[in-house]
């Protein structure tokens, strides 16, 4: 019988030997496949933070007091107080007699006259609502008419419903998109609503009764609204002042809620 050389193919050996010859091919085989193995790949890197958020001026000069119109830059104003920016994302400043609009880069006037302007809201290519010293609630037209759309210039501060209605230091206003102008009436501790047709009812807080009672909206009390702003779903947030809270006034102005919403 013949006798197998140790090395020969076939023996143990040999096998070992074509195994060690194989592994660091193999290696470089799996190394250029999908980064190495896949589960043995580094996980990617954390997304970067988001950028900060920075405060920067958009109009008028910082201790610039002025009364100008003109671009951003050059523009000034007397005693700004409130904002209202319509669906176009223009702007609208309530500053000292005037309402200003700043849009495009440029501030342009929209109406003055204005004994005291201390709300102001707005709509696309519709009027522009204000409040005034004289506790009145005005409108402003697209052509630049100025009218008044509730209230009574030369009557005495006081509270009337309809369609001779009296407000008492009213600040903030809104509208929805029914065209109704909402008003936080300061000094009778109430909130507002007019139609389009200039009628005005009270819609939460009991008239020249200060408080801080949550519940059905013509039982609650505020205390000294100044601010309204609304959400697509129709309700009403109220800047309660003298309560340094915050108000929900729910969708069809049925209840009154204080807290986190």
């Amino acid at each position: 019988m013949e006798a197998t050389s140790p090395g020969a193919r076939g023996t143990p050996r040999g096998r070992d030997v074509t195994r060690v010859a194989l592994v660091p091919l193999l290696a470089a085989l799996l190394a250029a496949c999908s980064g190495g193995g896949g589960g043995d790949s580094p996980p990617p890197p954390p997304p970067p933070p988001p950028a900060a958020a920075s405060l920067a001026l958009l109009a008028g000069a910082d201790g610039g007091r002025g009364n100008s119109v003109g671009s951003y830059e050059t523009a000034r104003f007397s005693e700004p107080v409130a904002l209202g920016v319509d669906l176009g994302g223009n702007l609208y400043i309530a500053d000292g007699n005037e309402i200003r609009k700043a849009s495009g880069g440029f501030v342009t006037g929209v109406a003055t006259g204005i004994s005291g302007a201390r709300g102001v809201a707005a709509i696309l290519g519709g009027n522009v609502y204000f409040t005034d010293g004289r506790n009145v609630i005005g409108q402003i037209q697209p052509s630049g008419f100025v009218s008044i759309l509730a209230g009574n210039p030369v009557a005495a501060p006081g509270f009337a419903d309809g369609a001779n209605a009296l407000f008492n230091t009213p600040q903030g206003l809104e509208r929805d998109r029914q065209g109704n102008v909402y008003v936080a009436d300061t000094g009778n501790h109430v909130i507002r609503k007019i139609t389009p047709a200039g009628l005005v009812t009270t819609i939460a807080g009991v008239p020249g009764q200060s408080g801080s009672n949550d519940g059905p909206a013509l039982v609650a009390r505020l205390c000294g609204p100044t601010a309204i702003a609304t959400d697509d779903a129709g309700n009403l947030y109220i800047a309660d002042s003298c309560n340094q809270a915050v108000r929900k006034l729910g969708f069809g102005g049925s209840f009154i809620q204080c807290g986190a919403f």
